[in-house]
């Protein structure tokens, strides 16, 4: 691990000697109305707090973009609202004003953005912090875009072959040690191959808790399951994708656990989740113009046969089982905790998002979305139709498993969440932003409607 560091410092030296630096300064201003009721200063937020928070971008940004030919590196500092303030009552914009006055107070939780990338035609490498995204779908089973950030490592390879494209990824993610008061690691690697319309991977997931990582964790290619590990909870996934014309077919599937039948009654229960989608793309959208600043502007991914269209029609399905991720020690479930530093909660907040599917174990979700790109414009609209099972990820966890391994634990609950996003940019360096989103739960709605200006200076 050390030498791979050390070959990136250099050729990352060697690349920022003939490379363009730009500063940017910008200022994205924004309004929201809704009907989200203020809470106390004793209120633990949860996801869909800290999701709803992001919802609306920075007041203002600064920082830098290193680009040549192989090397990209970028870094934000954000003047964002307080978390606390945000939701103690002042939602109703992104000024940075505080919880109990006018004056301003920002977020000291920054930065969110900062990596460097170093690319050929057949090789990548990224570290620092940015979003990372497994998989073919809106979620994914192994590894989500959802949460804020991935303070990470990503290593990628490819190479044609007589078989087909042949595919390599491996990545390092590391969770703040000061949640648990102990680290905590997920390594993941993928092999893949494919062809013009078919693509066939496998991977594992390793997550360790508790202790560092060692040799037999880092390894690229070994078997993770095989080194049988204490601290170490083991994921298995399959990954495939059929292009048919305009028509993309994909599926996922991701096994946590599989109870063998002469195994006791006191083992692990089986758990596993699984996506398939379909998708219709029509035209062809060249790539945006507009200079990235958003979160997902910074996604890395792995390669799939999606590409940016003009137009794209999309249905998903997603089952997750109710022991899927979970642990008997909070450590070693598959969440990637997030501590804020927040002034009037009295505390810091620790915040779990999921590694994999965003709402986690016990649930099924029918997923239809709408995505437009033409010229300046970019919209998208999500439906989203939710079941969500009695056992959640902090549910007791050990023997005897008391619920069906497959079937949502009863009583259910129904959710329905429409979402609509639009950006319109004139220029690449300015534009305005807006989203909606309705979100039913039981008989209660909740609604916000965003919107604001963005103005990028650049040095």
């Amino acid at each position: 691990m050390r030498g791979i560091l050390l070959l990136f410092f250099i050729f990352l030296m060697s690349e920022i000697a003939f490379s363009l630096t730009v500063i940017l300064v910008g200022i994205s201003p924004g309004i929201s109305l809704n009907n989200f009721p203020p809470v106390e200063s004793s209120y633990t937020p949860d996801l869909y707090d800290l999701l709803r928070y992001h919802s609306l971008p920075p007041f203002g940004k600064a920082g830098f973009k290193i680009n040549s030919e192989h090397l990209e590196a970028v870094m934000f500092i954000e003047a964002r609202q307080d978390f606390s303030a945000f939701m103690m009552g002042k939602d109703f914009s992104n000024f940075p004003f505080s919880a109990d006055s006018w004056f301003p107070f920002f977020d000291s939780n920054y930065p969110r953005v900062g990596y460097a990338q170093w690319s050929s035609k057949d090789f990548l490498v990224s570290i620092g912090r940015r979003k990372l995204k497994w998989g073919p779908a809106t979620y994914d089973i192994g590894l989500s875009s959802i949460p804020i950030y991935y303070d990470h490592l990503w290593l990628q390879f490819n190479n044609d072959t007589k078989f087909g494209n042949f595919e390599y990824y491996f990545f390092a993610i590391s969770a703040d040690r000061s949640v648990y008061s102990a680290p905590k690691t997920l390594f993941g690697h993928k092999w893949g191959v494919s062809g013009d319309s078919f693509r066939l991977s496998f991977a594992e997931e390793n997550l360790i808790y508790g202790v560092y990582p060692d040799l037999q964790d880092i390894g690229p290619f070994i078997i993770y399951h095989h080194s049988f590990q204490s601290h170490s909870n083991v994921m298995f996934f399959i990954t495939a994708e059929v292009l048919l014309k305009s028509f993309r077919i994909y599926g996922e599937f991701g096994l946590d656990e599989f109870k063998l039948p002469t195994e006791g009654e006191n083992s692990r229960p089986t758990a596993f989740g699984w996506l398939a989608g379909i998708e219709w793309s029509y035209g062809k959208s060249g790539p945006s113009e507009r200079i990235k600043e958003y979160l997902e502007d910074f996604v890395l991914s792995e390669r799939t046969f999606s590409t940016r269209s003009e137009l794209k029609l999309k249905y998903e399905f997603y089952y997750t089982t109710p022991y899927l991720y979970n642990r008997n020690s909070d450590i070693g479930k598959f969440t990637y905790p997030f501590r804020l530093n927040v002034m009037w909660f009295g505390m810091w907040p620790d915040i779990d998002f999921f590694f994999g599917f965003p709402y986690g174990p016990d649930v099924s979700l029918h997923l239809l979305s709408f995505l437009w790109n033409k010229g300046n414009f970019e919209f998208s609209s999500r439906l989203e139709f939710m079941m969500i099972g009695d056992y959640g990820i902090d549910s007791p966890y050990y023997a005897p498993y008391e619920h069906d391994w497959y079937k949502l634990v009863e009583p259910t609950r129904n959710f329905i969440v429409f979402s609509n996003k639009l950006k319109y940019y004139p220029k690449a360096d300015w534009g305005i932003y807006a989203g909606i989103s309705i979100r039913l739960a039981d008989d209660e709605l909740r609604w916000r409607i965003n919107t604001g200006v963005s103005k990028i200076y650049t040095f």
